[in-house]
């Protein structure tokens, strides 16, 4: 089976003010996203990606045993925030590439909290769980992802993997979007948000 890997780059701390069942237009547009997905059948847990979303909106305690629907119904409120999406796959034996890539990474020298496997568990939803055999929801806060960048950058051309070669200019690429923001951000006399990188994979 493929998975994918999808990045954000994305203000976090723009949540607060959209992510409530009072903001019309964003709740409509996740309860239709959501219930498409449940359509599709292949999302098999304790809740529906539906009822994940209300969940959500709402600010209720999230199921444990949900499964992955919590990572869906996050991606669909995220995608409606001003983000900017980067995609990479489809991959084959996905968590097995993404080690591999993640151990090249490290071999030339990538900090290991900046390799896929390095922030790709890291959810940045307080009390939202997610399988722990899964990198459903990951987060690599804004500060940090010019420090990614960099590692990328300077070893991207010696992977031996042409796979891993292009999973890494995916990541450079989103990285260089928050970069390019928050390098803005801090240009401006308005206090604005950072953007961070967020990851869903499924």
């Amino acid at each position: 089976m493929s998975t994918q890997l999808r990045l954000y780059s994305v203000s976090l701390a723009t949540l607060d003010d959209f992510v409530r069942p009072t903001n019309t237009w964003l709740a409509e547009e996740a309860r239709a996203r959501a219930s498409a997905i449940d359509a599709e059948g292949y999302v098999n847990a304790s809740r529906t990606v539906a009822e994940a979303v209300e969940d959500i909106l709402h600010d209720r305690p999230k199921d444990p045993d949900a499964g992955n629907a919590y990572g869906h119904a996050w991606e669909i409120v995220i995608d409606q925030l001003e983000s900017k999406r980067f995609d990479f796959g489809p991959m084959r034996l996905g968590a097995q590439f993404l080690d591999e890539a993640s151990q090249e990474l490290r071999d030339l020298g990538v900090p290991g909290d900046l390799t896929p496997l390095g922030f790709m568990y890291q959810s940045p939803f307080t009390g939202t769980p997610y399988p722990s055999d899964l990198p459903a929801i990951g987060h690599l806060p804004g500060k940090q992802t010019a420090g990614l960048l960099t590692s990328y950058q300077a070893i991207t051309e010696r992977l031996r993997n042409p796979d891993h070669a292009a999973l890494a200019r995916t990541i450079i690429t989103a990285a260089e979007e928050v970069v390019h923001f928050n390098e803005f951000a801090d240009g401006m006399e308005d206090d604005i948000p950072y953007c961070d990188l967020v990851t869903f994979y499924s």
